[in-house]
């Protein structure tokens, strides 16, 4: 073989490795937090008192009623302000842990809330529907987003029959 096809191999053999370069660093393990922040209002005033939220995901079926003690696992709702403020609606305002003890779920005195600051647990995606007198009946898929720890959505319901 002659000289200058030693040197190209020799070239070639140095390049192969450098073309590869080092593995990129894989991403930061997430802390432990819930996968979805889900701020639910209507379009014009107050969450009526009926709300009802229904989680469905991998773990089953849970059902937050605003203004009901909800002792659920996975599905943690507070009223709020709409801005992410929590609402100083003189009682307990969570379901099972988040933003109090268990207990009224925010609603006063038989009307609503300005909005629902809902957390889910879910480790994986998630549906949510929403029902109250006076709006339609609402569906949300959500989905766990790649190099996200924690995907924020906001649902607006909209006035209509309420499915009737």
């Amino acid at each position: 073989m002659s000289f200058r096809g030693l040197l190209w191999l020799f070239c070639c053999a140095l390049a192969i490795p450098a073309a590869c370069g080092p593995d990129p660093k894989p991403p930061a393990p997430c802390p432990v937090q819930q996968d979805f922040d889900v701020v639910i209002k209507a379009e014009s005033g107050d969450l009526p008192a009926d709300t009802v939220v229904v989680l469905i995901s991998g773990s089953g079926r849970e059902e937050y009623r605003l203004g009901e003690t909800n002792d659920l696992e996975v599905l943690f709702c507070e009223a709020t302000d709409g801005g992410g403020g929590s609402t100083d609606t003189g009682g307990a305002s969570g379901s099972g842990g988040f933003g109090g003890a268990s207990g009224a779920g925010g609603a006063r005195a038989g009307r609503g809330v300005p909005a629902l600051l809902c957390q889910l647990w879910t480790q994986g995606p998630a549906t949510l529907e929403i029902s109250a007198e006076g709006y339609v009946d609402h569906r949300e898929e959500l989905e766990l987003e790649p190099g996200k720890c924690k995907v924020e959505a906001e649902i607006e319901l909209v006035h209509g029959d309420g499915g009737a």
